[in-house]
């Protein structure tokens, strides 16, 4: 699943790497409300799908291989368990909208889930922090409990456990 994310992530994909390792580690012990299915062709995964029961499919298909996006459709018919159901997608997903659509989905405007900001690193000036502060990297094992910390106060109130936040 990281691997397909970290290969085919642009501002045009709703799931980068770090979304989906936070994802499917903030809720430890509730795998069986998440059915999760993995496509693969040639032993790469092209697609895979996570379910939210009962009604809410996530799911990442291989620009290449949109082919695919129906075979992971008819999965979650077969998983979801209410008559509704709903797909989160970017607009610029095109390719799954086409077979969401193809499916009978219909779009639903919604508040904005996702917005993509970006800006240029190489104009903004060098930044000096303050008197006693210094910014470095999480170091392994001897960090992980101030790491654990600082995650359980920032998504205030995380019940993220300290394995899921190690990884």
């Amino acid at each position: 699943m990281q691997r397909l994310a970290q290969r085919i992530w642009s501002p045009a994909s709703h799931c980068h790497i770090g979304d989906l390792a936070w994802q499917r580690n903030q809720h430890l012990g509730r795998e069986s409300e998440w059915p999760t299915a993995l496509w693969e062709v040639d032993g790469v995964v092209v697609a895979w799908g996570r379910a939210e029961l009962p009604d809410s499919l996530a799911l990442l298909v291989d620009p290449a291989r949109p082919d695919v996006a129906t075979t992971v459709l008819d999965w979650f018919s077969g998983v979801a368990k209410a008559p509704q159901v709903t797909v989160t997608v970017l607009d610029a997903e095109t390719r799954l909208i086409a077979a969401l659509e193809r499916r009978g989905y219909m779009h639903q405007d919604s508040p904005h889930f996702h917005w993509y900001m970006s800006h240029p690193l190489d104009e903004l000036p060098q930044q000096v922090l303050p008197e006693g502060y210094r910014a470095r990297p999480v170091r392994g094992e001897e960090d992980l409990a101030g790491r654990v910390a600082v995650h359980r106060t920032a998504w205030h109130p995380s019940r993220s456990p300290r394995a899921a936040i190690a990884t």
